[in-house]
């Protein structure tokens, strides 16, 4: 019986020592979260440009021919490709089949040789194409979407671009067919180039034409993430990475103008792909953003 009751005030006591133990010290939850650093850009209203973008092609404003008056031959060619004219030159010599009559073939307008159609002794037919005389004046001729010629009438147009080269040049709208091309069913636009560059004709160019200004919420198109549906991370006032989803809308350059976020959420721009939603983390503002 003693030892009975020796073991059982042990087990007592042992008992008693752990449960004062277990109130006294502080319990820690394990839950295994890792608290990551990441970098955030605070959300402010931006104004952009709207613009939209085309690569055309470089021609004269105005083509008119040279044409043969009859059947013969071009005895003289004293232009080429390139050359600048004036009207009234005298830029190739036509002679009749039996070369007794000869005709000067005369510059309708100043301007550069396109192209000549019959090259010096050689035969042509009566109307053939001798020359094409390109005016000095300029274009850069482009197709347009139709959705984007909905977007353009001559009151939101401020600011016309043409980038030829390394060069930007200023130039305007002059108009927009109205009918699409039958093939690919766009609508042919030219824009006047203000330069007096001599450009080759059939280059090409990017041509930018700037719309209204457009006030919102802009963001790197790189931020925004994609599963399906487009999304960024922020952080929230529990320092926890609350996803919101995103709907875009027009691109300017490396931006897009979106609907989803208020000024002030504090976006994840660096470390968003290696968090989750509720994660618990530290931020600091990013740099240069």
């Amino acid at each position: 019986m003693k030892t009975k009751g020796k073991h059982l005030i042990l087990s007592v006591l042992v008992l008693s020592l752990t449960m004062l133990v277990g109130c006294t010290e502080k319990v820690t939850p394990v839950s295994g979260e890792k608290i990551r650093n990441v970098e955030v850009s605070s959300v402010e209203m931006a104004s952009f440009d709207e613009v939209i973008r085309y690569i055309g092609n470089i021609t004269s404003e105005q083509m008119t021919p040279v044409i043969l008056p009859s059947d013969g031959r071009v005895r003289s060619a004293y232009v080429k490709p390139g050359d600048f004219v004036e009207m009234g030159q005298v830029i190739g010599i036509f002679e009749d089949p039996i070369g007794q009559t000869q005709v000067d073939l005369l510059a309708p307008d100043d301007g550069y040789v396109v192209q000549l159609g019959v090259s010096e002794g050689n035969w042509g037919q009566a109307n053939s194409v001798f020359a094409i005389i390109g005016s000095e004046g300029q274009i850069a001729s482009f197709g347009m979407t139709q959705a984007d010629v909905s977007r353009v009438d001559d009151s939101n147009v401020f600011r016309v671009e043409i980038l030829a080269g390394d060069a930007v040049y200023r130039g305007e709208l002059l108009g927009i067919d109205r009918l699409p091309d039958a093939s690919s069913r766009t609508y042919q636009a030219s824009v006047e180039i203000f330069s007096l560059k001599n450009f080759l004709i059939g280059e090409i160019c990017e041509v930018k034409i700037y719309l209204d200004t457009v006030s919102g919420i802009w963001l790197p198109i790189l931020n925004v993430q994609n599963d399906g549906q487009d999304y960024v991370y922020i952080v929230n006032d529990q320092n926890r990475i609350e996803r919101r989803n995103l709907v875009l809308h027009e691109l300017n350059d490396a931006f897009v103008r979106v609907d989803g976020l208020e000024v002030g959420d504090r976006v994840v721009v660096v470390g968003n792909a290696f968090v989750r939603e509720g994660q618990e983390v530290t931020f600091k503002e990013a740099e240069n953003e």
